[in-house]
């Protein structure tokens, strides 16, 4: 309190008001103080010198209550009003024209006071909601870092829950692959024996040479190929959007089930559209979605059955169907199949996250994917993506 007044009596606006208060003493008592009496200056506009002595007095209260505060500015009324009175009641020879005018000022100055109070008051409120906003604004920035750090490690989680399920899927196929590949191979040593026994006896002549070269060139080309499928599918790679036949997506993942669809007597229906248009894809991620709809039908028909691969275009969309006439999916357990973590394949290795991460897949690629099935019957997956996805590597 003590250091707010010694702040109050340092401010020059303090001084400043304390020197209009003495001008406007010795202006209206001039005869008292400098023993002189003068006409007034605004006698032209009818006003009487001490009218403009009482108006000359709104100056101090209207600086006061403007730069130093409402409370200084009603003091200052105060002070008006008691240099007023005096000449009022005790010295002016027309009292009831002084008293009116002294009640004008009086009346004008607490005007002036509570425009400048509400005025003061207005620009406190708009200060503080543009404290307000800033804060907010500030918070929002924070809100909005911790929201794209938040959305750069859950894409690096799908990322790897993508992979996990890669390998899970690479280790269903591990001895079906091996199998695969051992077949042409030793198709090719037999024809290499063969092919040095007639070297040896002279008996290898062009043609037959010819034959069991190609014949050799064939099984290597298809050890190859199905390799380099598998890396292709195994590889950890980032998401790359581009120009997809999903024909040609549909048969590589079909190569890397062909064993456990010959060796499980699944006979393959092909109807695929031959002019089918391509999409905006990430090739490796359709891949996936593809193999784990391949291999869950497969598994879906261990006696054997029909599978059918179809795609065709709906609507400006391409749709990939995928059915087997396998055992089928109970009604209750078909709103839970793209849940994380659930399967009904108790005697298959694995944690329940092929589908589910295949309906992210194909959520990222602004598509859907749905499954219908009866018991007994078999089950029809459908993936539906548009043709015009535009910038889905931005959105992913």
């Amino acid at each position: 309190m003590h250091y707010h007044w010694l702040k109050t009596l340092k401010s020059p606006h303090l001084w400043v008001v304390v020197f209009l208060f003495v001008v406007g003493v010795i202006l209206h008592y001039p005869q008292q103080i400098l023993a002189t009496d003068s006409a007034s200056l605004f006698s032209f506009l009818g006003l009487s010198r001490h009218a403009v002595e009482r108006i000359f007095l709104l100056l101090p209260l209207g600086y006061a209550g403007f730069f130093i505060g409402t409370r200084a500015g009603l003091i200052s009324l105060a002070i008006a009003t008691a240099i007023m009175l005096p000449r009022v009641f005790l010295i002016s020879q027309y009292f009831a024209d002084a008293l009116f005018e002294t009640i004008g000022v009086i009346v004008i100055g607490s005007l002036v006071l509570l425009w400048i109070y509400y005025d003061r008051k207005r620009k406190e409120q708009e200060q503080q909601i543009l404290t307000t906003l800033e804060e907010s604004n500030k918070q929002l920035q924070s809100y909005s870092k911790a929201l794209e750090i938040n959305h750069r490690r859950l894409k690096e989680t799908q990322a790897q829950v993508i992979q996990a399920e890669k390998l899970t899927s690479l280790g269903q196929l591990a001895a079906s692959i091996a199998h695969e590949i051992n077949n042409p191979l030793s198709g090719t040593l037999v024809y290499t024996q063969l092919l040095a026994r007639k070297v040896e006896r002279g008996e290898a002549d062009n043609e037959v040479t010819l034959d069991y070269l190609s014949k050799m060139e064939s099984e290597l080309v298809r050890s190859t190929k199905l390799v380099q499928n598998l890396l292709n599918f195994a590889r950890q790679s980032t998401p790359e959007f581009q120009s997809v036949n999903m024909n040609t997506v549909v048969n590589h993942a079909l190569d890397l089930v062909s064993h456990s669809v010959e060796e499980q007597d699944i006979r393959v229906f092909n109807e695929l559209e031959p002019s089918l248009p391509e999409i905006t894809a990430d090739p490796s991620q359709i891949q996936q979605v593809c193999l784990s709809l391949i291999i869950n039908a497969v598994q879906a028909m261990p006696r054997g059955g029909r599978l059918t691969l179809r795609t065709y275009v709906h609507n400006s969309k391409i749709k990939l169907e995928v059915q087997d006439t396998g055992i089928g999916i109970p009604p209750e357990n078909i709103g839970k199949l793209f849940t994380p973590f659930f399967s009904t394949k108790a005697d298959v290795k694995g944690v329940g996250l092929g589908l589910a991460v295949a309906y992210g897949i194909i959520h990222r690629h602004k598509g859907r994917i749905e499954a219908q099935s009866k018991v007994g019957e078999g089950s029809t997956f459908t993936v539906t993506i548009p043709l015009q996805t535009g910038s889905l590597e931005k959105d992913s």
